[in-house]
């Protein structure tokens, strides 16, 4: 990977939350890429490949999920305790996205900058409702699985939905490249 990731901190909802942020900060319009990872750890694996792929072509943050990497927590699975679970992480997510953009437009100006979430596995399944309501997004993926891929742009008239397959849900310059197209960058 170029460079050392910087690793942010804030608090949500009484939990710190962590932020890997690298790449370009200074470039004009360089698109902003917040990510929620396939098993939520902002410091593991998968963290690690999509800032290594994407970082030299993009400003990469990714973000902890709720119950995942630091926050982790074996006790708590939405798989088996149903629907109140469910909403309360996802009422979680969108509490720590929105303190995530807070923070990167403090940290980085507030001059404009393409911006979209992508979510891949544990980090689309929760954050729909947040990417819906979310006016700071210029577009956003979430990809439970490769074969089930809903990506949105955003227009000043309406938002312009696809359903796509993706070749996998690991970061992939193909996939960058999709992107920044579909973000005017």
């Amino acid at each position: 990977m170029s460079g050392t990731a910087r690793v942010l901190r804030f608090l949500s909802r009484g939990d710190w939350v962590r932020l890997r942020l690298l790449g370009p900060t200074r470039a004009h319009g360089v698109p902003l890429l917040l990510i929620g990872t396939q098993d939520g750890d902002a410091a593991g694996s998968c963290a690690e490949r999509a800032l290594a792929t994407w970082s030299h072509r993009a400003l990469v943050a990714v973000v902890d999920l709720p119950l995942c990497g630091a926050r982790r927590s074996d006790k708590l699975d939405p798989r088996t305790h149903g629907e109140l679970l469910r909403r309360d992480l996802e009422e979680q997510l969108a509490a720590d996205l929105a303190g995530a953009l807070d923070l990167l437009e403090d940290a980085l100006g507030h001059g404009r900058r393409p911006v979209a979430y992508v979510g891949l596995g544990l980090g689309a399944e929760f954050a729909a409702p947040f990417c819906e309501g979310e006016p700071r997004l210029d577009g956003f993926v979430l990809a439970t699985a490769a074969s089930c891929a809903v990506v949105v742009t955003r227009t000043p008239v309406a938002d312009h939905v696809e359903t796509e397959t993706l070749a996998t849900l690991e970061p992939t310059d193909a996939l960058l490249d999709r992107l920044r197209g579909l973000l005017g960058a």
